[in-house]
């Protein structure tokens, strides 16, 4: 049997918004002091990415912008973490371009499909936790595709940071909280968004300041043409590639 929340008292109501607006200044206000450095590339093989070469040199240029802090206790609210809602909205707004999702043809082939405004996003039933789960799978992609990785390593999990301002779940993302470009506005928009939608569903995606350049959205268009397995087939090899690559250059033949 599922106990439903029983209504919150105004005195606890007021409470909760009162704290929601502190949490809210803290983290427009997050600053990383000392930040990682980002290796230079080795070796890249972007262009064999699932969603295409545009959005991974897209996702890798925003990757190389993030402030991790190089050390524990810069900061109290370091321990909050990013969730990846955080993350994603920070990459669409700060590169202006939608995350493309996929979604099966009419002819009943997996391909993934490219976003041009909101109203497709609403027009393909795109949900906010969708943009959020496939984040996750391009990251992981664009990091596998080259050596060293864009990102440093940092302990992944359930992390507090949605839930300090206002969602009522604990949501996935990185234990450190990282200092995100256009952070200003992600921190605004989530304020606006968890006021209404507390989850642990969160469907509707927020409004967003995205105005994708034409140029850019026809490329994405054409470079996901192929059906989402013939992408992944060439993703895959690719990744054997650099991680053989990686293997050679740790262990050098001897003679």
């Amino acid at each position: 049997m599922i106990k439903q929340a029983q209504p919150q008292a105004v005195s606890q109501t007021l409470h909760a918004g009162t704290q929601r607006h502190l949490v809210r200044d803290r983290l427009l206000n997050y600053r990383v002091r000392s930040a990682w450095t980002p290796p230079d590339v080795r070796m890249q093989e972007l262009h064999a990415c699932a969603w295409g070469q545009t959005t991974a040199k897209a996702i890798d240029k925003w990757m190389r912008a993030l402030r991790w802090p190089d050390s524990d206790n810069q900061h109290p609210d370091q321990h909050l973490g990013t969730s990846w809602y955080e993350m994603v909205l920070s990459f669409m707004i700060s590169e202006q371009m939608f995350l493309p999702i996929k979604r099966t043809t009419a002819g009943g082939i997996e391909r993934l499909i490219p976003f041009k405004d909101s109203a497709s996003l609403v027009a393909y039933g795109i949900k906010f936790s969708e943009l959020v789960n496939a984040f996750s799978q391009v990251c992981k992609q664009v990091c596998d595709l080259q050596d060293p990785s864009p990102l440093p390593t940092c302990e992944r999990g359930l992390i507090r940071s949605m839930y300090v301002q206002g969602a009522a779940v604990f949501t996935s993302g990185y234990k450190t909280r990282v200092q995100l470009p256009c952070q200003d506005q992600v921190i605004t928009i989530l304020h606006t968004y968890l006021g209404i939608h507390k989850g642990p569903a969160f469907q509707t995606v927020p409004e967003l300041p995205v105005q994708c350049d034409e140029t850019r959205f026809l490329a994405v268009t054409r470079e996901l043409q192929q059906s989402w397995h013939s992408k992944c087939s060439m993703t895959m090899k690719a990744v054997k590639k650099v991680q053989q690559w990686k293997n050679n250059r740790q262990n050098p033949l001897r003679f």
